[in-house]
Order: C-alpha cells, then sequence, then structure tokens
C-alpha cells in the first residue's frame, strides 16, 4: 500500500485528486497543497526558511530576513501558513517551492502568523502557540486576524502580494475540553477535503507516521487528504511542517485534547 500511496501525485488541475489503491481502499488528496518548513540552517541554506536569532523586531523581519525568535518558527505557523497560501496564491507554489518569491510569500506569512497566534520561545519548546480556547492570544484567534494585519503591513509597503480573503477559524472543541465528547469525526475531515479545504490539525501526544517519522507530540500538521477503505478514514495525508513531503498518519494517533480546526476563506 506504501508504493501505490506514493504514486498518487499532485494534479495540476484545482480539483481532488482520487485514486483506488485496492477493491476497497481509496485515497483523496487536495492537489497542490503548499509545503513549507523553517525548521535548521541545513534547510536555510538550501532555500527554503528564514534564520533567527537576530536583533530585528517585528514586522520588519517579515520575510526571509533572519527573524527575533528562534530559527523555528513554530509548527502551527508553519501549518496556516500552507492552509492560507493554498488559498491565496497557490500559483506560487507550482511555479516551483524553491523560487525565491515562494520563499519570500511564505516566509512572509509565517511571520505573521507568529505574530497574531501570539507564538513564543518556551525554554524548552521554541514556538509555542496555545490550542483554540485558550484565555489568550491563541491559534484561532491568529488565523481570524491574519487578514487585517496581512492589510496593514501591505499598506505599509512591508508586502506586495494581493489578499483575497478574510478567514474564519473552527475548531471542533475547545481547549481543555475535547475529552468530554467525541472531538473529531470522519466527516469533520472528509467533507472538507471534499470540498478542497486544508485543515489544521494540533496534535495531542501524536503518533508516529507510517514512514516512521515522529511521534509528532505537541504539534500542528495540515491535513491534506484521506485513505478510505469504504466506511471509514483510516489514515490523513499530511504535511508535518518537518519536512517538504507527504506524510499518513493513522486515524486516532493521537490524544484526547487534539484539536481539529476548520478553515473558511471568505471572499473580501
Amino acid at each position: 500500500m506504501a508504493d501505490a500511496w506514493k504514486s498518487f501525485e499532485a494534479s495540476p488541475q484545482r480539483e481532488v485528486k482520487s485514486g483506488v489503491l485496492s477493491d476497497s481502499i481509496e485515497t483523496k488528496i487536495i492537489p497542490n497543497v503548499p509545503v513549507w518548513t523553517e525548521d535548521s540552517s541545513w534547510t536555510y541554506t538550501r532555500g527554503v526558511g528564514d534564520l533567527g536569532g537576530a536583533s530585528t523586531s517585528y514586522p520588519n523581519n517579515v520575510g526571509p530576513s533572519a527573524d527575533p525568535w528562534n530559527i523555528w518558527d513554530g509548527c502551527t505557523p508553519i501549518a496556516a501558513a500552507q492552509i492560507i497560501a493554498y488559498h491565496e496564491h497557490p500559483e506560487l507554489y507550482e511555479e516551483g517551492y524553491y523560487t525565491e518569491e515562494y520563499k519570500g510569500y511564505m516566509t512572509s506569512l509565517v511571520d505573521i502568523f507568529h505574530h497574531t497566534m501570539g507564538t513564543f520561545d518556551k525554554e524548552d519548546n521554541p514556538g509555542w502557540t496555545y490550542w483554540c480556547g485558550y484565555h489568550g492570544s491563541d491559534a484561532c484567534d491568529g488565523i481570524e486576524s491574519f487578514a487585517s494585519e496581512y492589510q496593514r503591513l501591505k499598506d505599509q509597503g512591508i508586502v506586495s502580494w494581493s489578499l483575497k480573503n478574510n478567514y474564519d477559524a473552527q475548531p471542533t472543541c475547545s481547549w481543555g475540553l475535547c475529552w468530554l465528547s467525541q472531538y473529531i469525526t470522519t466527516p469533520d475531515v472528509k467533507i472538507e477535503v471534499d470540498q478542497q479545504r486544508p485543515v489544521l490539525l494540533q496534535l495531542d501526544n501524536g503518533g508516529k507516521a507510517t514512514d516512521g517519522q515522529g511521534p509528532y507530540g505537541d504539534h500542528s500538521v495540515v491535513i491534506t487528504g484521506y485513505v478510505w477503505d469504504g466506511y471509514d478514514i483510516q489514515y490523513l495525508v499530511i504535511h508535518s511542517g518537518w519536512d517538504m513531503y507527504d506524510h499518513y498518519l493513522a486515524w486516532c494517533n493521537w490524544g484526547s485534547d487534539t484539536h481539529l480546526v476548520k478553515i473558511y476563506p471568505n471572499r473580501r
């Protein structure tokens, strides 16, 4: 099955890519969802991400300039940036994810989300963002305030790409309350993917992907597809934010405080 998964590559058309893996197993993947990471000097030297530890303050660091925080910008800003880039300018990814324009755009989005989400560096955990429902700044707050902050920076000439949408972020449960009910269901994912809307998944105690990456622990990823056995979802197709590849995570391979956040673009 792993070899079959690898055969489903992104389609140039803007429609969900569907393929039959066997008589009973099918995969669906949203094509051309931008992929990104900003995790190390190694990736930076290969044209991905920006550096950290600079004396520059926000918003003067927005873009490929070095940031005033850790080189790891945070998994949630990186995940959200991929989703917003899909809704705003997927053509930049389609033209090649090692182009200078794509790098400039993605580093700008990540830096803005780092600010709007209130992401911060804990002593033993850099790039920390609170789950949706936290009493202070959190992931959903940052997504919903992104458009106004982006427009403010655009008016100042700090960013130049157009902005098409405002965004609503709707978690399937609130921080600290997910264990009270069935917090993530198959329709939550299936409907979003079928409607070509990538989903933010904030993992609690996330396990390993099928290729051995992980365990993810407390980590945010992007859901770009799923593997369906005719009755239920068996695996999620994800961008982990740790590299530039697709990975497959078994359904429910996570803890009870995991948040699924549906992100809805609304035309400006």
